[in-house]
């Protein structure tokens, strides 16, 4: 039974719910990975050369729908469905000189759980804390390197879907604007999401984790 105990707690929530509105929502992401160590670094044996690895946000598309139930004057519970794109960027440098660049692509659909506190009863700015479960669809990486026979660049794709788990789980804050437009609600938010768990099974090679850290800008309308 006490595996079940949050999902008793969001249906006693929605019990106590006063209204119920339906939401449509979608934008675009930045992500990246927190990756441990944290300086991924160190002597190439082959060759002798120092090497290191600089990570970057990637971006992404997100969407989805919702539904919003009122609990309070102020306070609502939402629940989501989201498609959206995670990963990262990295670049590998060979004695401080760029010599390949790897990118990761994660396809999600997650399910956001947010309290959503409002300030006003009409247009308003409001706050929003939870968390978010996803499962993780694929796992892409592609690397692109310069070759050293030629002055063309090489590149090729490679599926990390068997050493990446299915699961991952992240805190979620936020905020947005909400306006109304007659029975219409128009509104403007950002999320910002930090993952838990180390994504990588403990088949992978190193780095030894990766955790998803992304932000959300989205744009909806609530009925």
């Amino acid at each position: 039974m006490r595996k079940f105990w949050p999902l008793f707690l969001l249906l006693a929530l929605i019990s106590q719910a006063e209204a119920m509105n339906i939401k449509f929502l979608g934008g675009f992401g930045f992500s990246h990975y927190a990756v441990k160590p944290e300086r991924y670094q160190g002597i190439d044996w082959d060759t002798g050369r120092w090497f290191r690895y600089e990570g970057r946000d990637r971006q992404g598309m997100a969407i989805g729908a919702g539904v919003e139930f009122r609990l309070r004057r102020h306070l609502s519970l939402e629940v989501d469905v989201l498609y959206s794109e995670k990963g990262g960027r990295f670049t590998l440098f060979f004695d401080d000189i760029p010599s390949q660049k790897l990118e990761y692509k994660l396809d999600v659909i997650s399910v956001p759980l947010l309290l959503k506190l409002k300030f006003f009863r009409e247009s308003t700015p409001y706050l929003l804390a939870g968390g978010e479960l996803s499962c993780i669809l694929a796992h892409k990486g592609k690397t692109r390197y310069q070759s050293p026979y030629s002055i063309d660049h090489i590149s090729y794709e490679f599926d990390l879907r068997g050493l990446t788990k299915y699961i991952d789980l992240a805190a979620t804050i936020g905020g947005g604007f909400e306006i109304k437009i007659g029975k219409i609600w128009v509104f403007v938010e950002a999320r910002y999401l930090l993952g838990f768990f180390n994504i990588l099974t403990d088949d992978s090679y190193p780095p030894d984790s990766f955790k998803t850290r992304s932000g959300l800008v989205l744009v909806g309308l609530k009925i």
